[in-house]
């Protein structure tokens, strides 16, 4: 680790196949399930945020027919915290901001159905997993916890504050104190059988007033309607109606930058619009954050397809610096089967589909969650998390990752003394892998082939391949005087007749 360094841009032009470009398609890239029977693992999936300092994103997934939530690592996808609770515990699961103040999220799952139908929201530490506190509804059939969302400070205190919906009266919408778990006001419903809050999120401060907004569908009101509240004290501060019987408002997100006036945007599902005469095939509308006038509608294609009836930010996958937008179809046949359903990967800048995932099992209607884009691959491109509680003979249910297929690099512990041992999985088979490191950080840095996770100068250590799926590489020596410092390490990897890929970034610890 002590030869001469030299800056990546400069290294990687002497690589005839490298040339700037957007990432392959997303492939899945973990899984898990299915569980027992009617566990319904995926019922709700959450991004968590990097709880552990590792610069990685853990995700939370539930299993209420056993009434669990796991936390998982995202740089081991495997469990490291399970939390249990009353009857279909983890109906409901949200991140939340850092409530607490010791620099890390928490995050919060529902129970509706505790304490004879009356709910309670749990909020834990994503520190230690610890409970902070406990919400419990007023009485018996308010179903608190039924929805949940994150939204930002409302009362100025600091603190990033709390959606949830109520299934009483077919949705009840209360705010309550990020801080200590206070009712701030609650909304409830102009009338019963509409379903609001059947599309719950919390947006960015769209009048001005310094508190974070919110948005609450309300399918069945009309021909659907969604409500923008002023997150200060609840009023009302626009309604987006649907046009013909659609369902308009069964799910709401915010997105990122869209129209490049560095404020996000927000999208609103209508899964049962008609198009064409082709029913249930569905649609989505995407509207300016600060005009709040509609920008794009997209239309679904096929009868009962159901376009839209999940929707989440896809964050910037391409890289182009414009969000992106994951859309569900439930009801889409794919791969020789019939409803299995899908989910598309829409482009912010043209609207065309960079990638798509199908269920796998006849009927299994995927997904039935969905939590845009994390990062647990340490790539720069977002991740995504796709469950349905329904897959499986018996409704075990099943979590999937879909993210980009960058190769996977892990380092061995580093010692004194030795050798240091870099290990590349999922690369193409006959590819060579370039490695480099780092003393001086983990960047991000940006090179004329995209950012790397690298802080310059940047050591080339060697290369090593062909390989045959994965390739292993042995650094020198490691030297005393490099006691005690963290590297960090990422490569390239190259294939005629293929564009260049950045591994995932990776660190160690020389003990």
């Amino acid at each position: 680790m002590a030869r001469a360094l030299a800056l990546l841009p400069l290294l990687l032009a002497l690589a005839p196949q490298a040339k700037a470009q957007s990432p392959e398609p997303p492939e899945i890239i973990w899984e898990e399930g299915p569980l027992t029977a009617y566990f319904h693992q995926g019922y709700a999936v959450a991004w968590l945020g990097d709880l552990d300092g590792d610069e990685v994103d853990e995700y939370a997934a539930s299993r209420p027919g056993n009434s669990r939530v796991d936390v998982y690592s995202g740089e081991r996808k495997e469990a490291i915290a399970t939390l249990s609770g009353s009857a279909r515990f983890g109906h409901s699961l949200t991140q939340l901001g850092d409530l607490d103040g010791d620099g890390v999220n928490e995050f919060a799952a529902g129970t509706p159905y505790a304490f004879s139908n009356s709910g309670e929201v749990k909020v834990y530490s994503g520190a230690s997993f610890s409970l902070l506190y406990s919400i419990t509804g007023a009485q018996a059939g308010d179903y608190l916890g039924w929805g949940l969302a994150s939204l930002g400070d409302t009362d100025g205190d600091g603190v990033d504050d709390i959606l949830i919906r109520s299934y009483r009266d077919e949705g009840v919408i209360s705010v309550y104190s990020g801080a200590d778990g206070s009712l701030r006001y609650s909304i409830p419903p102009p009338a019963r059988w509409e379903y609001a809050g059947e599309g719950l999120a919390g947006i960015h401060d769209v009048n001005g007033d310094g508190a974070a907004d919110f948005l609450v569908g309300a399918p069945e009101r009309g021909f659907g309607e969604v409500v923008l509240h002023s997150g200060a004290d609840g009023a009302v501060l626009a309604t987006f109606a649907g046009t013909t019987i659609s369902r308009f408002g069964d799910a709401v997100c915010q997105l990122g930058d869209l129209n490049g006036d560095q404020l996000p945007e927000f999208a609103i599902g209508a899964p049962h619009t008609a198009q064409a005469g082709q029913t249930r095939a569905g649609e989505v509308r995407i509207y300016d954050g600060q005009s709040l006038a509609e920008l794009k509608t997209l239309p679904g294609t096929t009868a009962n397809h159901r376009f839209g009836e999940l929707i989440a930010d896809g964050g910037d996958y391409n890289r182009d610096g414009l969000a992106d937008l994951l859309v569900a179809s439930p009801g889409s046949d794919g791969n020789g089967l019939t409803r299995v359903g899908k989910v598309e990967l829409i482009s912010g800048a043209d609207f065309s589909v960079i990638g798509t995932v199908f269920g796998t099992q006849q009927y299994e209607e995927m997904p039935s969650s969905l939590a845009g884009f994390g990062d647990a691959h340490r790539d720069l491109h977002p991740d995504y998390l796709i469950g349905n509680h329904k897959y499986g003979s018996s409704e075990g249910g099943r979590v999937r990752m879909w993210g980009a297929p960058s190769p996977w690099l892990r380092v061995d512990p580093l010692y004194v003394g030795q050798l240091g041992v870099l290990t590349v999985s999922d690369c193409r088979f006959g590819s060579t892998l370039t490695f480099y490191a780092s003393l001086k950080g983990n960047g991000p840095t940006n090179t004329p082939y995209g950012r790397v996770l690298l802080s310059p100068p940047f050591e080339l250590l060697g290369s090593a391949g062909p390989t045959s799926g994965s390739a292993v590489y042995q650094t020198r020596i490691i030297p005393q005087r490099l006691a005690g410092r963290t590297v960090y390490f990422q490569a390239y990897e190259t294939k005629p007749g293929f564009p260049l890929r950045l591994t995932t970034a990776t660190a160690g610890v020389i003990q």
